[in-house]
């Protein structure tokens, strides 16, 4: 996905997420940020690509939605919400959140949490519907909401399971001015993600198709996710129609 970014002509800045303090798989990822750099180094492309280790944090998201990005690739972990009224929260069920890095703490972000519902826990039920236990933060579509950020017709592609389950999120994002918000309807792999991620760019941006024409030819290159039936699916901003060209609001024609 680097390349094809750098070859459309965009500056790529690569953030690598790892917890603090985690052992071994901190190591693994900082070897893996070497290689990876002294690969885009080789290929001569390190005028245009920062690749660094950030941690995913609650404030990493604040940031990152402040930096004018024109196309964010989110590569995260994502899921929807089960029922949570029996436990007090408001948020439709349903709803798409981005699960963060940050170690879940009941006594941090008090008013976005339990006031604001912008931050949930992540969690696993049993078989009662009982949460197991929290693990970390997931931004909800009220942390977008609240963010005080124009996106500036930023295309937004989420790679992540049921990135566009129901479209409370991609609404949020659209009304903070993005382009267009792409997604995943279901569970995806990891690989699986990555390839579409790839071909939705490469047709988008270096075929320079149409919205409704990429996401055909990714769909017909790579096929609907083999175990778990889930598709690509996308929201689109105001005045952006399916057969738009996303490219021509980046780059001039010719």
């Amino acid at each position: 996905m680097i390349k094809i970014l750098y070859d459309a002509g965009f500056t790529i800045d690569v953030k690598i997420g790892a917890e603090v303090n985690v052992g071994e798989p901190v190591k693994k990822i900082r070897r893996y940020v070497k290689e990876l750099k002294d690969l885009i180094s080789h290929r001569k492309m390190n005028d245009r690509v920062n690749v660094e280790i950030a941690n995913i944090t609650v404030d990493f998201y604040k940031q990152i939605l402040k930096s004018k990005y024109q196309v964010y690739v989110l590569r995260v972990h994502s899921t929807f919400t089960p029922n949570l009224s029996r436990f007090g929260w408001k948020i439709p069920e349903g709803s798409v959140v981005i699960i963060t890095q940050e170690r879940y703490d009941k006594t941090k972000y008090v008013v976005e949490q339990f006031f604001q519902e912008q931050l949930l826990p992540s969690f696993t039920l049993n078989a009662t519907g009982t949460p197991l236990g929290f693990g970390y933060f997931a931004l909800t579509e009220n942390f977008i909401k609240a963010q005080n950020v124009d996106l500036e017709k930023a295309t937004i592609i989420v790679l992540g399971c049921h990135g566009l389950y129901s479209k409370g999120m991609a609404k949020a994002f659209i009304e903070k001015e993005a382009l267009v918000y792409f997604g995943f309807d279901g569970y995806v792999s990891a690989p699986y993600a990555d390839r579409v991620g790839a071909e939705l760019l490469k047709n988008l941006f270096i075929e320079k198709k149409s919205i409704q024409e990429a996401i055909s030819a990714t769909m017909t290159r790579v096929g609907i996710e083999p175990h778990y039936k889930s598709e690509l699916l996308v929201e689109l901003g105001d005045n952006i129609k399916m057969d738009t060209k996303i490219w021509n609001y980046y780059f001039k024609q010719g």
